[in-house]
């Protein structure tokens, strides 16, 4: 218990399927109540299951309170046992069901939930499931009548604010780690008719320090870097990793991981080259990571005006093979974007500049000094800005999934150079 076992090639979270069970199990009683299909001894059959879901979690989480407890496995074993405290108080040992489960909330509360609203577990697609067992808790304790856990309220605001501001353009929960798209906007709009969150999503640049978070907006570009910690359970290893949107149609993407219990997919979304990011190898040697080498991701610098906004991410990584510092500055002004990456490495390194695109046309002319991408919806122009620069031009097709989550081929283009030092310096145009 507490990690996932594999069988038939499947996952089974089996620390998290008693606690689900008992969502379902409460949520079918109350479909059913009134229905005249099931039997007086039916019903004790029901009721016997309920109470030994119950006393499971309940010894789980009691455990989990020592020390233990980490991730949204034991946040629903917290909020499933206020939901059956305050709905069931027929039960036995009610009382102690909903107070451990505030025990877990505010456990998740101080460790997991970031003061800007992001969680630890750095998936948008988890974040809405989070928030939603966080709410769903909050509202059983207030309309029964049982005292607020103090902060809560406060704590669920500031997740779906998050939500809705780190939001595509068109309102869709962007796909980062083993995330996808999710309609965010309507998702706000149902959580708006129960509790006191705006719905209003910004429009100026902005950032979110605690999570490592920027987004950079023009009146037709949107720029997302997501430099999100790495090293939990959800994280893919692509970060900083940059999001580009024209008129609210995707631009640079990332790929998404829209199942990623299958190993098809884990194996290449979760790696680095799935993303727009840097990537540095040793020219002699092979990295290899560890927990103990995990890269470490700053947010060094962020500055806004309604004429331009600038954001620099560092992701630094020591190990055994290489020690290396990647520095990345995204300048947002109009329908410019100016994109300035190096890479300072203890040993000569192929650096590999990596974009990911929607579907689009490309072509690469005066030795890759100029590339053009485009569709029907949109035209990009990127213009090597170092003199005489040397780079190697590779383009191809990977796997992603678009924002219905539908599997397509992206265009996928490489700019690599090779030493201790190297610096991209991009400026794109938009059309």
């Amino acid at each position: 218990v507490g990690a996932p076992w594999l069988a038939h090639g499947k996952h089974f979270w089996s620390d998290m399927q008693v606690a689900w069970r008992l969502l379902v199990i409460m949520h079918s009683i109350f479909l059913l109540g009134k229905s005249t299909a099931l039997t007086r001894e039916d019903w004790r059959f029901v009721y016997a299951a309920l109470l030994e879901h119950s006393n499971h979690v309940y010894e789980e989480a009691v455990e989990g309170l020592k020390g233990s407890g980490r991730g949204n496995h034991f946040l629903q074993k917290g909020s499933a046992l206020i939901q059956v405290g305050t709905l069931f108080p027929e039960l036995p040992l009610v009382q102690d069901y909903v107070e451990v489960g505030r025990g877990v909330l505010r456990d998740q509360m101080r460790k997991e939930i970031y003061p800007d609203g992001g969680s630890i577990e750095a998936s948008p697609s988890y974040s809405h499931f989070i928030a939603r067992l966080y709410l769903d808790a909050h509202l059983c304790l207030e309309a029964n009548h049982h005292p607020p856990i103090r902060g809560l309220k406060s704590c669920i605001q500031r997740q779906y604010e998050f939500l809705r501001d780190t939001a595509s353009p068109t309102g869709l929960s962007l796909p980062l780690s083993d995330a996808y798209h999710l309609d965010a906007r309507q998702d706000l709009e149902i959580v708006a008719r129960l509790f006191p969150v705006s719905t209003h999503k910004s429009t100026v640049s902005q950032v979110f320090k605690d999570s490592n978070f920027a987004v950079l907006r023009s009146k037709r570009v949107t720029i997302y870097l997501d430099g999100m910690p790495l090293g939990l359970w959800h994280h893919h290893q692509g970060k900083p990793n940059l999001l580009v949107y024209l008129d609210g149609q995707p631009v640079m993407v990332d790929s998404g991981c829209c199942n990623y219990d299958l190993a098809a997919h884990k194996g290449w979304f979760g790696t680095a080259p799935a993303h727009n990011v840097v990537l540095v190898e040793p020219l002699a040697g092979k990295i290899v990571s560890t927990q103990d080498n995990v890269p470490k991701i700053s947010l060094d610098n962020f500055r806004a005006s309604p004429e331009r906004s600038e954001v620099t991410m560092t992701h630094r990584y020591d190990s055994p093979e290489v020690n290396y510092v990647w520095k990345r500055t995204v300048i947002l002004s109009e329908d410019v974007l100016e994109l300035h990456d190096t890479v300072r490495s203890s040993k000569d390194a192929r650096c590999t500049l990596v974009f990911h695109f929607a579907p689009a046309r490309m072509r690469v002319s005066n030795e890759g000094k100029q590339i053009t991408v485009s569709n029907d919806n949109w035209k990009l122009v990127m213009r090597d800005q170092r003199e005489g620069a040397d780079v190697r031009v590779t383009r191809s097709k990977k796997p992603a999934f678009d924002e219905a989550n539908r599997p397509y081929q992206a265009p996928m283009l490489l700019l690599t150079r090779t030493g201790t030092q190297v610096e991209f310096k991009y400026r794109c145009d938009f059309a």
